[in-house]
């Protein structure tokens, strides 16, 4: 069936606000909309505005025959008696589910999904759930309205992909109607990814504030009670900022350690650090909303009396009653270095920005997130330490530093610092690139066979030191016309291939690759299964766009990735194999 709607016609199915909103906004982008409702009778909406003064208003059964789109514009609580009802006429019909997730209405895994089993002959798409009736009927551009589409049918999600770009959406390809579960779950949720962030924003706020009243009103009194609400509370303020913005750059170090630990990035992160990664934003606004806060205070009571280490104090000329009060330097290098790390800050809040974040390309996006990142860890830092060090220098006990605000709530933004540049040290940075681009230094030459049971043998690369593919004899050009299906990449997409147990008298694939750094070390050599004392449980290959990665089981489920010359022969048997080498 094509799908295509050239006639550019649609049935929607409701005529609440949601319904009307739609046509209204089909009506204006040139689509003829026929409505389906159980009293066409009883309904007249042309005179409430002039883009429905054509529209056809008509019995539900004979809207769904008039178009080939339908758009369900009804509570998914009515789901099940209309497609009792309708279930016929809606057969290889493509059916909009616009619905969202219903309190008291218990559906198991999504709305679309449950609409699926109970129109099997219908082509189910889900699509503009995440669009409220105000923003589909308003001309105002807004981030809602970004679409996301998802169908078991690639064609008809195509064809709604094409009307939303028509009716002046973003719609995407949001994949399979499996995953129409997280859009409706999206669609509803409050503030989701903000949870954790705030939360942790909250905890860290309230341990700092506890920090400060104990040193400055309990362990020596500094302030009056009088000065909790700016003065006091400006401090913990400022010591959360600059803990969420080191709690924002923390789990990209720890990421980097993981990898070069396990000297792969084959191996998934464990959740938590996973989830951590995945809330970096949140916290980066979070502590760019305090460090404004912190700012703002500041600014308000920046004056000899609450700063007093920071002024200079002089009577400049005689007989006038006031002083004349400039900064020292220590004064004008904390503003200084607040201000810049304020500045990169700013640059990292903006960039985070949809419309912008789509000007720019990745290198500039990573560019500006890395070095921006490190400016404002670094120049916070150094706010603090401008602050703090000629005190602490001043202390003769190392608990007096121990309880200084500056010092402590410092020291993890210098860990982080610190661990930064120690990644970029040029010999430990190479290693993460090549970890990165999924090359690993390990044996340059590597043969695998799949087969239920072999044993692996080692030989040297001195022995292996002419062989590029399993027959020597043959040139890379001839043997790619022996297998006109293969690419000299022998890319087959990103998947999985796991080799069939063989039965008797079957051969295995065999295949052979060469990493281009090689040095001379052991190579693997898969042997006959008849002679296997120990035998491999599994031996996997998966393919990408541009490597081929081999994972040997038995070997201390070790992960070996290298660029793919060529394939031998799927009729080489294991003797042949060895006896070549």
């Amino acid at each position: 069936m094509d799908f295509v709607n050239k006639s550019k016609t649609v049935t929607i199915i409701g005529m609440g606000d949601f319904g009307r909103a739609l046509a209204k906004r089909l009506l204006s982008f040139g689509y003829s909309v026929t409505f389906g409702c159980l009293n066409p009778n009883s309904h007249k909406i042309s005179p409430l505005d002039p883009l429905f003064s054509q529209t056809l208003i008509t019995s539900t059964k004979s809207a769904i025959r008039a178009n080939e789109v339908v758009f369900l514009c009804i509570s998914v609580v009515h789901f099940q008696h209309f497609a009792e009802k309708y279930k016929a006429a809606l057969s290889r019909k493509i059916v909009v589910d616009v619905s969202n997730r219903v309190k008291d209405f218990y559906v198991k895994n999504s709305n679309a999904e449950f609409l699926q089993s109970l129109l099997p002959d219908a082509i189910v798409v889900k699509a503009f759930n995440v669009v409220s009736a105000y923003v589909m009927e308003g001309n105002s551009v807004q981030n809602s309205r970004v679409v996301p589409v998802a169908s078991n049918h690639s064609l008809a999600r195509q064809a709604i992909i094409d009307l939303g770009n028509e009716a002046g959406f973003r719609p995407y390809d949001a994949g399979m109607l499996s995953n129409s579960g997280s859009i409706e779950l999206n669609s509803t949720r409050m503030f989701a990814k903000w949870k954790v962030p705030v939360v942790t924003a909250a905890a860290v706020y309230a341990l700092w504030w506890l920090f400060v009243a104990y040193v400055d009103f309990i362990r020596k009194v500094n302030f009056t009670w009088e000065q909790v609400f700016l003065r006091v509370a400006n401090k913990p303020l400022c010591m959360t900022a600059i803990t969420l913005l080191a709690l924002t750059y923390l789990p990209g170090c720890l990421a980097a350690m993981y990898h070069l630990v396990n000297d792969t990035k084959y191996h998934k992160f464990p959740k938590w650090l996973d989830s951590w990664l995945a809330a970096r934003r949140q916290i980066g606004l979070v502590a760019f909303a305090l460090t404004s806060m912190h700012v703002y205070i500041s600014t308000l009571l920046l004056r000899p009396t609450y700063f007093p280490s920071w002024f200079n104090c002089s009577v400049i000329a005689p007989g006038l009653d006031g002083s004349d009060t400039w900064m020292n330097w220590k004064g004008e290098l904390s503003c200084l270095t607040g201000l810049l790390g304020m500045l990169a800050m700013c640059v990292l809040a903006v960039i985070t920005i949809p419309g912008v974040t789509d000007s720019l390309n990745w290198a500039e996006w990573r560019f500006l997130q890395s070095k921006c990142g490190c400016l404002a860890l670094l120049f916070s830092t150094g706010h603090a330490w401008v602050m703090g060090a000629p005190v602490w220098m001043n202390y003769t006990r190392w608990v007096d530093v121990l309880t200084s605000e500056t010092f402590v709530s410092s020291f993890l933004p210098a860990l982080v610092v610190v661990l930064r540049v120690i990644q970029s040290l040029p010999f430990i940075r190479h290693s993460l690139i090549r970890i990165r681009k999924g090359r690993i230094d390990d044996d340059p030459y590597l043969i695998t066979i799949t087969t239920e049971t072999s044993q692996v043998a080692r030989k040297t690369s001195v022995e292996m030191s002419n062989l590029t593919y399993t027959d020597q004899t043959t040139s890379l050009s001839e043997k790619l016309q022996q297998h006109p299906n293969r690419t000299q990449a022998q890319a087959v997409g990103s998947e999985d291939i796991q080799g069939p147990s063989p039965s008797s008298g079957d051969h295995s694939r065999v295949i052979c690759t060469k990493d281009s750094r090689a040095q001379p070390k052991d190579i693997l050599v898969c042997e006959n299964a008849s002679a296997a004392k120990s035998p491999m449980s599994q031996t996997v290959v998966k393919r990408t766009d541009d490597d081929v990665r081999v994972r040997v089981t038995n070997l201390g489920d070790r992960e070996v990735t290298s660029p793919l010359i060529t394939s031998g022969n799927e009729s080489d048997s294991c003797e042949e194999l060895v006896s070549r080498v």
